[in-house]
């Protein structure tokens, strides 16, 4: 009878040794899968916020090679009705230097600062055109100046899009689980793009057709 008991007992035991073995190992595989596909979404999130920033410094650099285009024609109109050997000199040398930048794979800051030296340049030559009526009454002045103000525009919002994509990516890196996986898996943060001097600082002043 005792043995009987005991048995049934040992049995009764055995049964919900089972279940809770059973039970936690179901509990476990949900941790599991649960902390997976975390960080596996979160790994997923990094790869498309870095390739939002490195699309979004793509389309900037392609805003600043279209601005790029129109500096040679406005050299050359400016040059028609006036003589100012060195500012064009300048112009046409920032103009050759950005070009050669963006065509050969440099940073952004680099980018950034030859953007900078070709505004300063093209601001010193609209000066010279600004000074001259004939200048400002050309028609193909006017026109270019247009287009190139719009160009500008567009740089600036380019440069918005890029630091707002930059922004998302650095904070997803910088929060959990993205600070534990960044390190690991070599997503360091990415400076953002500051024109010092501001792209739609050029002095496009009071062109009128």
């Amino acid at each position: 009878m005792a043995k009987h008991y005991y048995e049934n007992r040992g049995d009764k035991f055995l049964r919900i040794f089972s279940i809770a073995l059973i039970v936690f190992a179901i509990i476990m595989a949900f941790v599991f899968f649960t902390i997976s596909g975390t960080f596996i979404f979160a790994y997923n999130n990094l790869v498309n916020l870095q390739e939002n920033v490195t699309l979004a410094e793509a389309n900037l650099e392609a805003t600043m090679q279209k601005r790029l285009e129109l500096i040679p024609n406005l050299v050359e109109i400016v040059e028609s009705h006036t003589s100012q050997g060195q500012t064009f000199k300048e112009v046409l040398n920032a103009h050759e230097t950005l070009a050669e930048i963006l065509n050969s794979g440099y940073s952004l800051e680099k980018i950034g600062e030859a953007n900078d030296d070709l505004t300063t340049a093209v601001n010193k030559l609209i000066d010279v055109a600004e000074a001259n009526l004939e200048i400002t009454t050309d028609e193909s002045y006017v026109e270019l100046m247009n287009q190139l103000q719009e160009r500008v525009n567009k740089i600036s919002e380019a440069r918005e899009k890029y630091n707002m994509a930059v922004y998302e990516y650095n904070r997803n890196i910088n929060c959990f689980p993205g600070n534990l996986l960044a390190p690991v898996l070599g997503f360091k943060e990415i400076e953002y793009f500051q024109a010092e001097g501001q792209e739609s600082s050029i002095n496009l002043v009071n062109v009128e057709e």
